[in-house]
């Protein structure tokens, strides 16, 4: 059985990536982070990065260290938002297995207790990061609508976290 902490995210944001203040980011000590691509930086029917979200990460390179992580099995796909955005990324990671993050973790030399996770996923983003001990920070999936309307693993998702407290109504 999944215990409840590891479903719990440390930050939920009730809003996209973008609403998220970089300063926020630097107070609570967080100097390295892992991004998710495909729900949190981009629609999953885009292949465009919105403007905002574009200039959202170009400013939070000047001060974080930052690496795309995406589940997505498509490399052309994460290539094609890591060179517009030039971050190095894995595509294929198998979230929330933990191997891929300690490798990108490892890669940018980063220190566990300054890292986080910004996914929009409890049951792949925030798991993986909980599992090995960062920082987890829950967005609100930048897809148009709701999200959960047409998903059913996202409704089990929605239900079970819920249940546990991390969707606060």
């Amino acid at each position: 059985m999944i215990s409840k902490h590891l479903l719990l995210p440390c930050w939920e944001v009730d809003n996209v990536i973008t609403s998220i203040d970089h300063n926020e980011i630097y107070i609570r000590g967080l100097r390295s982070l892992l991004l998710d691509v495909d729900g949190t930086l981009l629609s999953k029917n885009s292949s465009c990065l919105d403007k905002n979200v574009f200039s959202w990460v170009q400013k939070l390179k000047k001060v974080h260290k930052i690496y795309l992580i995406s589940n997505n099995p498509s490399f052309s796909r994460i290539q094609a938002v890591a060179k517009e955005l030039d971050l190095p990324f894995i595509h294929k990671a198998l979230k929330p297995r933990t191997y891929f993050l300690i490798k990108a973790l490892n890669e940018m030399g980063s220190d566990i207790n300054e890292a986080a996770i910004i996914g929009d996923r409890i049951f792949t983003d925030v798991l993986a990061g909980n599992r090995i001990g960062i920082y987890t920070i829950l967005v609100r999936s930048i897809e148009k609508g709701n999200r959960y309307k047409y998903n059913k693993t996202h409704n089990v998702e929605k239900f079970i976290s819920s249940m546990l407290g991390a969707y606060k109504k």
